[in-house]
């Protein structure tokens, strides 16, 4: 009884050995951390956190106080998480050998940041002059929420601050569990700003977890959840103020625009949803299960019809299961994920008037309507030209971007090493690269982490070929 009672008491006084190495571990690496980013921003913190398993490690009461400007950033609580202590003893050398655990988090409780203070007043100005609150930099999804709202394309971080967001408490985690024996990493990320929003995002990703560092090279499966916490309160009233209207205004010219923005026409139970959750909030869940390999360049490429079937969208709108397919997609035209072509303003005639007012000693008029007489009777004989050759000229000039373009099976041979779509008679749709082509069939190759994908699809089987080109 006496040899147990000792065994007891050394186990328990090398698990409080181990307990206090790691402490002091994580207190010389977040002292260490302080010392690395004093030239730039003085980083403090209340206490070390260290789980009684060990499993879990952080920093408690953190505020970062930024040299530039003075303001402060404080985080409530910073964790790291581990399938045991053992990780944690030479962390850094094991990822860098790629020695992933088979669980690994981390998350942010209680970021507070001021976007009122010197800053985010910083940023947004450097947010402005790169034109983001005009679309610049923004996606397609980015500029849904912002349609009909005054003149902009997307909200920046000064709208934010009009609309009554001064502060901002943000909740974030990342947990990823990996399998090395199947190479499959299912990840979950979450984020809330307290009386804003959440966002949940699960992904499963397959292969070596190094490979993903630069992001996935096709698009992945994944469930994507958005709940509205309040935000659509504070956006109704601001975007009612920049219309000089209502929040019910609002949301129906918001509304007016959706269809033309997503390239199709929305039937009435999908605007109704929407409309409700613009009025009143809610939640949106979407769902992606990719059919083919995509990657996300060529989204911007697909049709609004083929993309929902591609990557096997499924949309719920305050769990009100939305049929995408019932949308009428608009089947003409560039695909409207594609953005636009930048406006090279008065192009072609623009050039003409410059060097014919230059030729006279005059001012180039401002560019107007193409092949206005007007300013056809402002330039000499020798520049003139009609409205058809100004715009076959400025179509001839312009820079042509590469897209999908249909394919007759007659012709297959010349996109030989091209990339192709395979549309089949089963509604399904594959994305590779031409790598055969033998009588009545066609050889398509897929990457794949590791090497290739190869199969055959016969002439019978297929509804239309597209090659990008």
């Amino acid at each position: 009884m006496r040899k147990l009672a000792k065994l007891l008491l050394l186990l328990v006084l090398l698990a409080a050995g181990a307990w206090g190495y790691l402490w002091y571990q994580v207190k010389r690496s977040a002292d260490h951390l302080a010392a690395q980013v004093a030239p730039f921003a003085k980083l403090e913190y209340g206490s070390v956190y260290v789980s009684p398993l060990g499993d879990q490690v952080g920093l408690n009461e953190l505020v970062i106080q930024p040299q530039m400007t003075g303001d402060q950033i404080s985080i409530e609580a910073l964790r790291l998480a581990a399938p045991n202590a053992l990780f944690f003893l030479g962390a850094e050398k094991k990822v860098e050998q790629g020695k992933f655990p088979e669980r690994l988090g981390f998350s942010l409780t209680g970021l507070h940041m001021a976007l009122d203070g010197p800053l985010f007043q910083m940023l947004g100005q450097m947010q402005q002059a790169a034109g983001e609150g005009q679309g610049g930099g923004a996606t397609p999804l980015d500029r849904l929420e912002a349609l009909a709202c005054g003149s902009r394309e997307a909200f920046t971080i000064a709208d934010l601050v009009r609309a009554g967001v001064t502060e901002i408490t943000l909740d974030l985690s990342f947990d990823i569990n990996y399998d090395d024996a199947t190479r499959l990493a299912q990840v979950a990320m979450a984020l809330t700003g307290r009386d804003l929003y959440s966002l949940k995002l699960h992904t499963q990703l397959d292969g070596p977890l190094e490979q993903f560092a630069a992001g996935p090279t096709a698009i992945p499966k994944m469930e994507i959840g958005y709940q509205d916490l309040g935000w659509y309160k504070r956006r109704n009233s601001f975007c009612a103020r920049q219309n000089e209207s209502t929040a019910e205004v609002y949301v129906e010219q918001n509304l007016a625009l959706l269809g033309s923005q997503l390239g199709g026409e929305l039937p009435e139970n999908v605007a109704t949803a929407y409309r409700t959750f613009l009025l009143k909030g809610g939640r949106v869940d979407l769902s992606v299960t990719p059919t083919s390999t995509i990657t996300p360049d060529s989204i911007a490429y697909y049709q609004p019809a083929e993309l929902v079937q591609a990557l096997g969208l499924q949309l719920k709108i305050n769990n009100t299961s939305i049929a995408l397919n019932d949308i009428a997609w608009h089947t003409e035209g560039e695909a409207p994920l594609a953005g636009l072509v930048s406006n090279e303003a008065g192009s072609l005639l623009g050039e003409v008037m410059a060097e014919a007012a230059k030729s006279e000693g005059g001012e180039a008029p401002a560019p107007d309507a193409a092949g206005s007489s007007e300013f056809d009777d402002r330039l000499p004989p020798s520049w003139r030209i009609t409205p058809e050759e100004w715009r076959a000229r400025q179509d001839t000039n312009r820079p042509r971007r590469s897209r999908f373009q249909p394919l007759a099976f007659a012709s297959v041979e010349e996109a030989l090493h091209k990339r192709i779509r395979v549309f089949s008679h089963d509604g399904r749709v594959r994305e590779g690269r031409l790598a055969a082509v033998a009588g009545d069939a066609i050889q398509i190759s897929l990457a794949r982490h590791g090497g290739s994908l190869t199969f055959w699809v016969n002439a019978n089987d297929i509804n239309r070929l597209e090659v990008y080109q």
